[in-house]
């Protein structure tokens, strides 16, 4: 253990919790036995490294200090470490030191008592301390294993059978994660389902602290019943879950770039599977941050899109709700005549815009605050405002439009017979 190691538990540990206790006096009782030189002690703190912990602790309690050494196991160690100190406490300026980088285990150790302190001292949070692991080839990231839980799980249950990117690109941030049903050809209803993941949830040991464990962790899947509803109606699906891949060991992309890809996966997804089905209707459903990008949807392919579509559904959580760009009278007259947009109990917007609808048009408040609550307590509404815009069920046979009976042909007339004179 050597002067990083002591800076990082001193600063992240130490001192935190120093200032949160708020000491009228400091004693400093301890030794100089992890003093550089010291083979019995066997760390390697280097006298400037005690200084700088002796400053730290005299800004405490007004400057009202009391240092009680111990001593160390090395003469020559002793007398340069307390030297140190001692020009410390007397104001003489601080040695320099090198760039400092704990070492693993270090941060290992701090961490985990961290994730004990965090219980009492509210300055303390485990979770910005966790040591990071290394990525490489053998990483599987948690949302990956969730993914792929959800494509077995959406075969078996829905059907849904995985369809591959015409874009390369795309398939590098959302491979698997386009799901359509067998019959998005033949369906006289199309429901474009794009969607959050889910939430991660798990019992917390502290409000500080957030400890993810197989055993009282769990993900809240808020698309199961909505598509449970979807097959009951045999509509025919084309889910796309919005949740992109993490990239290994590479720089992550910007906010920016990250909203243009999904709007072009949700452009990609409405080119070459909604806009070539056979369906008359077509319905599009929003969940969660994935609103924004069938916003640029329909922006982007606005003259088609309004010829297919017949309901906008956009369920939102705290984030910004999307609008529809202010100059496109054309654009905003028909989304606010065919979109409901649901949004928490709680949104900011109720604070500070008085003019909702005008913005966002037919706007529902729901009583739930948390958005996986939000679509499940507004699935009634939403299977309302969806039946009252489609076909109804009992004019079409499984799904299709009925096949009238071609009319019986007319009957030839009879032969007439002529008399001659």
């Amino acid at each position: 253990m050597g002067d990083a190691d002591y800076m990082y538990a001193f600063l992240n540990i130490v001192m935190p919790i120093a200032y949160e206790f708020a000491p009228e006096f400091v004693f400093i009782s301890a030794g100089f036995d992890a003093a550089a030189g010291d083979t019995l002690g066997n760390c390697n703190v280097t006298p400037a490294c005690y200084a700088h912990m002796t400053a730290l602790l005299s800004t405490l309690a007004g400057g009202k200090l009391v240092v009680a050494l111990e001593g160390g196991y090395n003469l020559d160690s002793i007398a340069k470490s307390a030297l140190a100190v001692t020009r410390a406490l007397l104001g003489d300026p601080l040695p320099e030191l090198p760039r400092l980088e704990a070492s693993e285990i270090a941060t290992e150790v701090v961490w985990q008592v961290a994730r004990i302190q965090s219980q009492y001292w509210h300055c303390i949070h485990a979770s910005s301390l966790e040591p990071s692991d290394t990525v490489d080839e053998t990483t599987i990231h948690l949302p990956e294993l969730f993914k792929a839980w959800r494509r077995e799980h959406a075969l078996k249950d829905f059907g849904l059978y995985e369809f591959p990117w015409a874009v390369p690109e795309l398939d590098d941030s959302y491979n698997g994660q386009l799901l359509i049903s067998e019959n998005v050809n033949s369906q006289h209803t199309l429901v474009m389902f794009v969607h959050d993941f889910g939430n991660i949830s798990t019992e917390l040991l502290t409000m500080k602290q957030l400890n993810i464990e197989l055993e009282n962790a769990w993900i809240i899947d808020t698309t199961r019943e909505f598509l449970e509803w979807c097959k009951s109606q045999q509509f025919s699906i084309i889910d796309l879950n919005m949740h992109p891949l993490i990239p290994q060991n590479e720089e992550l992309p910007s906010e920016k770039e990250r909203q243009e890809t999904a709007k072009q996966a949700v452009i990609s997804a409405w080119d070459n599977l909604a806009e070539l089905s056979d369906a008359r209707e077509i319905v599009v459903v929003a969940h969660g941050t994935a609103g924004l990008s069938v916003m640029g949807l329909i922006d982007e392919r606005f003259q088609n899109f309004r010829n297919k579509v017949k309901a906008v559904v956009q369920v939102c959580g705290i984030h910004t709700i999307p609008s529809v760009p202010k100059f496109q009278t054309e654009t905003r007259k028909w989304y606010f005549k065919n979109s409901m947009v649901i949004i928490p109990k709680n949104h900011p917007i109720y604070l500070s815009d008085s003019q909702i609808q005008r913005k966002h048009g037919k706007v529902q408040q729901s009583t739930e605050e948390r958005v996986t609550k939000v679509m499940r307590t507004s699935l009634p509404l939403i299977q309302q405002f969806i039946t009252e815009r489609v076909t109804p069920r009992s004019e079409l046979v499984n799904g299709t439009r009925k096949r009238t009976a071609p009319s019986a042909p007319a009957p030839a007339p009879a032969p007439q017979t002529y008399l001659s004179a």
